[in-house]
């Protein structure tokens, strides 16, 4: 959804950072405007079962 909507979801129940952190950018509470090229989705399941896909853009 990131890919197509060129907005970046907030991360779930994170609502301050530790201080060692400020110099990276998290997004919270909302989601941000941002032009993504490449799309990381992780899946975890039981057993062992994992997957990751990397979805690209197609330029035009």
């Amino acid at each position: 959804m990131a890919a197509n909507t060129q907005q970046l979801p907030p991360t779930i129940n994170l609502e301050h950072c530790d201080d060692d952190m400020q110099d990276l950018t998290f997004v919270t509470a909302t989601h941000h405007k941002h032009i993504t090229k490449h799309v990381l989705c992780n899946g975890f399941g039981f057993g062992g079962v994992n997957a990751a896909l990397i979805v690209s853009s197609i330029e035009r």
